[in-house]
Protein backbone atom coordinates (compact mmCIF):
# COMPACT_ATOMS: atom_id res chain seq x y z
CA UNK A 1 0.00 0.00 0.00
CA UNK A 2 2.82 2.39 0.84
CA UNK A 3 4.45 1.68 -2.53
CA UNK A 4 1.15 2.35 -4.28
CA UNK A 5 0.67 5.74 -2.65
CA UNK A 6 4.32 6.72 -3.10
CA UNK A 7 4.02 5.96 -6.81
CA UNK A 8 0.83 8.01 -7.02
CA UNK A 9 2.56 10.92 -5.30
CA UNK A 10 5.55 10.66 -7.63
CA UNK A 11 3.22 10.87 -10.63
CA UNK A 12 1.49 13.93 -9.19
CA UNK A 13 -1.81 12.19 -8.56
CA UNK A 14 -2.71 13.70 -5.21
CA UNK A 15 -6.46 13.14 -5.49
CA UNK A 16 -8.43 9.93 -5.32
CA UNK A 17 -7.18 7.26 -7.70
CA UNK A 18 -9.90 5.40 -9.56
CA UNK A 19 -9.03 2.01 -11.00
CA UNK A 20 -11.13 1.04 -14.01
CA UNK A 21 -11.05 -1.77 -16.49
CA UNK A 22 -12.71 -3.01 -19.66
CA UNK A 23 -16.25 -4.37 -19.20
CA UNK A 24 -15.43 -7.65 -20.95
CA UNK A 25 -13.19 -8.63 -18.02
CA UNK A 26 -14.05 -9.32 -14.40
CA UNK A 27 -12.37 -10.39 -11.17
CA UNK A 28 -12.72 -14.07 -10.28
CA UNK A 29 -13.67 -13.96 -6.56
CA UNK A 30 -12.58 -17.57 -5.96
CA UNK A 31 -9.09 -17.07 -7.37
CA UNK A 32 -8.68 -13.75 -5.57
CA UNK A 33 -9.88 -15.16 -2.24
CA UNK A 34 -7.56 -18.15 -2.60
CA UNK A 35 -4.58 -15.90 -3.25
CA UNK A 36 -5.36 -13.59 -0.35
CA UNK A 37 -5.92 -16.55 1.95
CA UNK A 38 -2.56 -18.10 1.08
CA UNK A 39 -0.79 -14.74 1.48
CA UNK A 40 -2.30 -14.42 4.96
CA UNK A 41 -1.33 -17.98 5.83
CA UNK A 42 2.24 -17.40 4.66
CA UNK A 43 2.52 -14.21 6.76
CA UNK A 44 1.28 -16.04 9.85
CA UNK A 45 3.68 -18.92 9.21
CA UNK A 46 6.60 -16.52 9.01
CA UNK A 47 5.54 -14.82 12.24
CA UNK A 48 5.26 -18.14 14.09
CA UNK A 49 8.68 -19.35 13.02
CA UNK A 50 11.12 -19.29 15.97
CA UNK A 51 13.72 -16.55 16.04
CA UNK A 52 17.18 -17.38 14.70
CA UNK A 53 19.85 -17.97 17.32
CA UNK A 54 23.05 -19.96 17.68
CA UNK A 55 21.15 -23.19 18.30
CA UNK A 56 18.83 -22.76 15.27
CA UNK A 57 20.69 -21.89 12.08
CA UNK A 58 19.03 -19.34 9.80
CA UNK A 59 19.18 -21.83 6.90
CA UNK A 60 16.51 -23.99 8.53
CA UNK A 61 14.19 -21.01 8.92
CA UNK A 62 14.68 -20.04 5.28
CA UNK A 63 13.90 -23.61 4.21
CA UNK A 64 10.67 -23.64 6.21
CA UNK A 65 9.66 -20.28 4.73
CA UNK A 66 10.36 -21.55 1.20
CA UNK A 67 8.26 -24.66 1.77
CA UNK A 68 5.42 -22.54 3.20
CA UNK A 69 5.53 -20.30 0.12
CA UNK A 70 5.19 -23.18 -2.37
CA UNK A 71 1.34 -23.33 -2.23
CA UNK A 72 1.19 -19.58 -2.89
CA UNK A 73 3.54 -19.84 -5.88
CA UNK A 74 1.53 -22.74 -7.30
CA UNK A 75 -1.72 -20.81 -6.84
CA UNK A 76 -0.36 -17.66 -8.51
CA UNK A 77 0.84 -19.71 -11.48
CA UNK A 78 -2.31 -21.81 -11.77
CA UNK A 79 -5.05 -19.18 -11.32
CA UNK A 80 -6.17 -16.02 -13.12
CA UNK A 81 -7.72 -13.34 -10.89
CA UNK A 82 -8.95 -11.42 -13.97
CA UNK A 83 -11.01 -13.52 -16.40
CA UNK A 84 -13.21 -13.00 -19.45
CA UNK A 85 -16.87 -12.33 -18.78
CA UNK A 86 -19.73 -14.07 -20.49
CA UNK A 87 -21.12 -12.02 -23.36
CA UNK A 88 -24.36 -10.17 -22.46
CA UNK A 89 -26.42 -11.92 -25.15
CA UNK A 90 -30.04 -10.75 -25.10
CA UNK A 91 -29.30 -8.36 -22.22
CA UNK A 92 -27.27 -6.07 -24.50
CA UNK A 93 -28.66 -2.51 -24.86
CA UNK A 94 -28.75 -1.09 -28.39
CA UNK A 95 -29.59 2.31 -29.88
CA UNK A 96 -31.05 2.43 -33.39
CA UNK A 97 -30.08 5.12 -35.85
CA UNK A 98 -27.73 5.64 -38.77
CA UNK A 99 -25.54 3.20 -36.85
CA UNK A 100 -26.82 0.68 -34.34
CA UNK A 101 -24.76 1.24 -31.19
CA UNK A 102 -24.75 -1.54 -28.56
CA UNK A 103 -23.40 -1.35 -25.00
CA UNK A 104 -23.08 -3.53 -21.91
CA UNK A 105 -26.13 -3.48 -19.56
CA UNK A 106 -24.21 -1.78 -16.74
CA UNK A 107 -23.38 1.14 -19.04
CA UNK A 108 -27.04 2.07 -19.41
CA UNK A 109 -26.20 5.29 -17.53
CA UNK A 110 -24.38 6.53 -20.65
CA UNK A 111 -27.46 6.19 -22.87
CA UNK A 112 -28.33 9.94 -22.93
CA UNK A 113 -24.83 10.88 -24.14
CA UNK A 114 -24.79 8.06 -26.70
CA UNK A 115 -28.25 9.05 -27.96
CA UNK A 116 -26.97 12.58 -28.60
CA UNK A 117 -23.94 11.19 -30.38
CA UNK A 118 -26.09 8.86 -32.49
CA UNK A 119 -28.32 11.79 -33.44
CA UNK A 120 -25.24 13.66 -34.69
CA UNK A 121 -24.29 10.64 -36.80
CA UNK A 122 -27.74 10.77 -38.42
CA UNK A 123 -27.11 14.42 -39.42
CA UNK A 124 -23.89 13.67 -41.28
CA UNK A 125 -23.91 14.32 -45.06
CA UNK A 126 -24.60 11.39 -47.36
CA UNK A 127 -20.89 11.33 -48.27
CA UNK A 128 -20.21 9.65 -44.93
CA UNK A 129 -20.99 5.94 -44.57
CA UNK A 130 -21.54 4.93 -40.92
CA UNK A 131 -21.10 1.21 -40.19
CA UNK A 132 -24.46 -0.53 -39.66
CA UNK A 133 -23.36 -1.81 -36.23
CA UNK A 134 -20.84 -0.55 -33.68
CA UNK A 135 -20.38 -2.55 -30.46
CA UNK A 136 -18.82 -1.73 -27.15
CA UNK A 137 -15.76 -3.92 -26.71
CA UNK A 138 -16.49 -7.44 -25.49
CA UNK A 139 -20.12 -7.72 -26.58
CA UNK A 140 -19.19 -10.06 -29.41
CA UNK A 141 -15.91 -11.87 -29.92
CA UNK A 142 -14.36 -14.16 -32.48
CA UNK A 143 -12.71 -17.29 -31.13
CA UNK A 144 -10.00 -19.03 -33.12
CA UNK A 145 -7.28 -21.61 -32.58
CA UNK A 146 -3.74 -20.33 -33.02
CA UNK A 147 -0.75 -22.18 -34.49
CA UNK A 148 0.19 -23.27 -30.97
CA UNK A 149 -3.15 -25.03 -30.54
CA UNK A 150 -4.42 -22.53 -27.94
CA UNK A 151 -7.72 -20.66 -28.18
CA UNK A 152 -7.54 -16.91 -28.77
CA UNK A 153 -10.22 -14.21 -28.79
CA UNK A 154 -10.18 -11.27 -31.16
CA UNK A 155 -12.51 -8.72 -32.77
CA UNK A 156 -11.28 -9.34 -36.32
CA UNK A 157 -14.04 -9.87 -38.87
CA UNK A 158 -16.71 -8.43 -36.56
CA UNK A 159 -18.29 -4.98 -36.29
CA UNK A 160 -16.19 -1.99 -35.18
CA UNK A 161 -15.78 -1.60 -31.42
CA UNK A 162 -15.44 1.28 -29.00
CA UNK A 163 -14.41 1.71 -25.37
CA UNK A 164 -15.85 3.87 -22.61
CA UNK A 165 -13.02 5.03 -20.34
CA UNK A 166 -14.12 6.69 -17.09
CA UNK A 167 -17.34 7.84 -18.79
CA UNK A 168 -15.41 10.17 -21.09
CA UNK A 169 -17.33 11.01 -24.30
CA UNK A 170 -13.97 11.65 -25.97
CA UNK A 171 -13.02 8.00 -25.54
CA UNK A 172 -15.97 6.54 -27.41
CA UNK A 173 -16.32 9.47 -29.86
CA UNK A 174 -12.76 8.82 -31.03
CA UNK A 175 -13.40 5.09 -31.62
CA UNK A 176 -16.80 5.62 -33.27
CA UNK A 177 -15.49 8.49 -35.39
CA UNK A 178 -12.59 6.34 -36.58
CA UNK A 179 -15.04 3.57 -37.53
CA UNK A 180 -17.15 6.00 -39.57
CA UNK A 181 -14.14 7.48 -41.36
CA UNK A 182 -12.68 4.04 -42.04
CA UNK A 183 -15.93 2.98 -43.69
CA UNK A 184 -16.30 6.31 -45.52
CA UNK A 185 -12.82 6.44 -47.01
CA UNK A 186 -12.85 2.70 -47.74
CA UNK A 187 -9.59 1.89 -46.01
CA UNK A 188 -10.43 -1.83 -46.17
CA UNK A 189 -11.52 -1.70 -49.81
CA UNK A 190 -8.33 -3.07 -51.35
CA UNK A 191 -10.17 -4.02 -54.54
CA UNK A 192 -11.18 -0.46 -55.46
CA UNK A 193 -8.73 1.71 -53.50
CA UNK A 194 -4.95 1.88 -53.28
CA UNK A 195 -4.04 3.42 -49.94
CA UNK A 196 -0.48 2.14 -50.13
CA UNK A 197 0.39 5.22 -52.21
CA UNK A 198 -1.03 7.69 -49.68
CA UNK A 199 1.06 10.88 -49.63
CA UNK A 200 2.06 12.69 -46.46
CA UNK A 201 -0.07 15.73 -47.30
CA UNK A 202 -3.17 13.58 -47.85
CA UNK A 203 -2.43 11.64 -44.67
CA UNK A 204 -2.50 14.96 -42.80
CA UNK A 205 -5.85 15.78 -44.40
CA UNK A 206 -7.23 12.48 -43.14
CA UNK A 207 -5.90 13.20 -39.65
CA UNK A 208 -7.73 16.55 -39.73
CA UNK A 209 -10.98 14.84 -40.75
CA UNK A 210 -10.52 12.29 -37.95
CA UNK A 211 -10.31 14.96 -35.25
CA UNK A 212 -13.07 17.02 -36.80
CA UNK A 213 -15.30 13.94 -36.62
CA UNK A 214 -14.32 13.22 -33.02
CA UNK A 215 -15.02 16.81 -31.91
CA UNK A 216 -18.27 16.98 -33.89
CA UNK A 217 -19.56 13.76 -32.29
CA UNK A 218 -18.73 15.00 -28.79
CA UNK A 219 -20.45 18.31 -29.47
CA UNK A 220 -17.47 20.69 -29.55
CA UNK A 221 -15.17 21.55 -26.64
CA UNK A 222 -11.59 20.71 -25.70
CA UNK A 223 -10.42 17.09 -25.40
CA UNK A 224 -9.97 15.68 -21.90
CA UNK A 225 -6.80 13.73 -22.71
CA UNK A 226 -3.16 14.45 -23.46
CA UNK A 227 -1.08 13.10 -26.32
CA UNK A 228 2.54 12.70 -27.35
CA UNK A 229 1.71 12.44 -31.07
CA UNK A 230 4.07 13.91 -33.65
CA UNK A 231 4.02 17.64 -34.38
CA UNK A 232 2.63 17.05 -37.90
CA UNK A 233 -0.22 15.00 -36.50
CA UNK A 234 -1.07 17.54 -33.81
CA UNK A 235 -1.11 20.39 -36.32
CA UNK A 236 -3.57 18.43 -38.46
CA UNK A 237 -5.67 17.62 -35.39
CA UNK A 238 -5.79 21.29 -34.41
CA UNK A 239 -7.07 22.18 -37.85
CA UNK A 240 -9.83 19.58 -37.62
CA UNK A 241 -10.91 20.77 -34.18
CA UNK A 242 -10.92 24.38 -35.37
CA UNK A 243 -13.26 23.40 -38.22
CA UNK A 244 -15.60 21.81 -35.64
CA UNK A 245 -16.08 25.23 -34.01
CA UNK A 246 -17.58 26.74 -37.19
CA UNK A 247 -21.20 26.77 -38.31
CA UNK A 248 -22.44 23.27 -39.03
CA UNK A 249 -23.09 23.96 -42.71
CA UNK A 250 -19.49 25.12 -43.11
CA UNK A 251 -18.20 22.05 -41.25
CA UNK A 252 -20.09 19.67 -43.49
CA UNK A 253 -19.05 21.48 -46.67
CA UNK A 254 -15.38 21.24 -45.67
CA UNK A 255 -15.61 17.59 -44.54
CA UNK A 256 -17.42 16.48 -47.70
CA UNK A 257 -14.86 18.20 -49.90
CA UNK A 258 -11.94 16.61 -48.05
CA UNK A 259 -13.43 13.12 -48.32
CA UNK A 260 -14.23 13.48 -52.01
CA UNK A 261 -10.84 14.95 -52.91
CA UNK A 262 -8.83 12.33 -51.03
CA UNK A 263 -10.92 9.39 -52.26
CA UNK A 264 -10.67 10.63 -55.84
CA UNK A 265 -6.89 10.29 -55.64
CA UNK A 266 -6.79 6.68 -54.42
CA UNK A 267 -10.14 5.03 -55.29
CA UNK A 268 -11.83 4.18 -58.57
CA UNK A 269 -14.56 6.61 -59.69
CA UNK A 270 -17.98 5.85 -58.31
CA UNK A 271 -16.58 3.77 -55.44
Amino acid sequence: MMGFFLLAAALGRTGSIVLTGPPESTVDPIALTLRLGLVTALMLALIWLPATDRDRPSGRKALVAAVAALPLVATVVGTRPVVDREQPGTNVICLDGASKICIWPEHEKYLPQLQELNARISLLPATFVPPPLINEAGITKTRHIGPDGKEYISYGGGPPIFYIFDGSPWSYADDIGNAINKSTFGFNDDQNCDWQELSQSDQERIWAVDKWMETYLVGDGAPDYQTDASNEMQVAWSKGREIASRARVDQFRWAEQEVRDVRARYCQPGR
